[in-house]
């Protein structure tokens, strides 16, 4: 943390800890985006993650699920069929 925990004295001897600025957590989606033969796109989502200021994190999306294909497979079919 930024500044990070400052130590207060409190009445009685007693110590509190007391932080000067608790970052904001960023929440992020990550998205693929497939192209089809007509120049459009199709956006899936992939992951929802929370990142603080500042953190850079590799992520891993894998292959994608029976869900997901399956998913992509009915909004082209549904994109072409629109035509």
């Amino acid at each position: 943390l930024r500044g990070g925990p400052s130590r207060a004295g409190a009445l009685g001897g007693q110590q509190q800890l007391a932080y000067h600025h608790i970052p904001p957590i960023n929440q992020t989606l990550i998205s693929r985006n497939f192209h089809n033969e007509d120049g459009s796109s199709i956006g899936l989502a992939g992951v929802s993650v929370s990142l603080l200021p500042e953190e850079v994190r590799e992520i891993s999306l894998g292959p994608l699920s029976k869900q997901q294909s399956q998913q992509l497979e009915w909004m082209r079919k549904r994109s072409s069929s629109q035509k």
